[in-house]
């Protein structure tokens, strides 16, 4: 990849709370060409943490930066009293993302804030998120809380890239827990890496630019991700739709971008074909760029599906006050 200053548009993400800041880490330690924020209210967390810039707020709240202990009125207030603090390190992008896992703290409190203060700032940016939500099992608290929280991230945010943890489960649950967590991070930093150098004109067959991201993002809501790998295009077509984690109805996307990034002998036929199997679902806007990598063993191919309905989202909708 190439240095942050080649890039022909400003990206910042940052990573809110433990689980965001997990992703951000993965995101730096790859070298994805944009600059990575961490913040949390946890002081260890943010010690192990790597990141272009690391912030700790709350400290006062929290008895010296240890945590909010879930409460999420804790982890906004923490934000807004520390908000200076966090703007000193935040300059202007063409594209702000944002991490974090909504139940707790930090994430489902600070996360929302953050958005807020970002749209209040940055008009004119895209702004959007991937947020975690958590597993039914951990309690009714929780998931009334990440339902609040995702009503108040879909308010603000430009897109929402949904992520249930049930759903990693069922992809992932086989793994140890350590490695399932962290494979998740892998396809987030997958992911970002994936759309940053599509929308890079070098080496590009059919090439998309931050406009076509644009197009494809500005003021969709729900929206997932998807990364799939495979020496067929088809299947990595197939991959990357199988390795979502939202339980979207793909006839519902308003937009979807595919960045394909292929092997040297891929044939105009399988390129179409792959379109084509995306376009039976009737999507309203297909948006797609291609690279050649020619020492690539596998196809890459990353899709955002923007503007969709989830089952599970309206249901969390529905508890949070708000409507899809």
């Amino acid at each position: 990849m190439m240095p942050i200053s080649k890039v022909p548009f400003k990206v910042t993400l940052i990573g809110v709370g433990g689980g965001g800041i997990n992703s951000v880490t993965t995101i730096y330690d790859s070298k994805v060409p944009v600059i990575t924020i961490a913040i949390d209210t946890d002081k260890k967390q943010l010690n192990i943490a790597n990141a272009h810039h690391t912030i700790l707020i709350g400290e006062k709240l929290t008895y010296g930066g240890r945590g909010t202990g879930g409460d999420m009125k804790v982890g906004e207030e923490a934000l807004r009293n520390d908000i200076d603090i966090v703007m000193e390190h935040v300059r202007e992008s063409d594209f702000f993302l944002l991490i974090n896992s909504l139940g707790g703290g930090t994430g489902g409190g600070a996360g929302p804030a953050l958005i807020d203060e970002l749209r209040a700032e940055f008009p004119n940016s895209i702004i959007g998120s991937v947020s975690s939500i958590p597993f039914r099992h951990e309690g009714r608290v929780r998931w009334e809380n990440a339902s609040l929280a995702l009503s108040r991230m879909l308010e603000k945010s430009d897109f929402v890239l949904v992520s249930l943890n049930d759903m990693l489960l069922d992809k992932f649950g086989n793994l140890p827990v350590r490695e399932c967590f962290n494979r998740y991070d892998y396809l987030v930093a997958e992911y970002v890496k994936g759309v940053i150098d599509g929308m890079i004109p070098e080496n590009s067959v059919k090439h998309v630019d931050f406009s076509d991201f644009k197009i494809a993002t500005q003021k969709t809501g729900v929206s997932a991700f998807g990364v799939g790998r495979h020496h067929l295009l088809n299947s990595a077509v197939d991959d990357a739709l199988e390795t979502t984690f939202l339980d979207f109805d793909p006839s519902t996307v308003q937009s979807m971008l595919v960045i394909f990034r292929t092997r040297e002998m891929v044939s105009m036929k399988d390129a179409v074909g792959s379109l084509r199997k995306l376009n039976k679902y009737g999507v309203g806007r297909l948006l797609w760029g291609m690279r050649v990598v020619s020492n690539s063993s596998r196809n890459l191919v990353i899709i955002t599906a923007c503007g969709t309905k989830s089952r599970t989202v309206e249901e969390m909708l529905e508890r949070g006050g708000a409507s899809v």
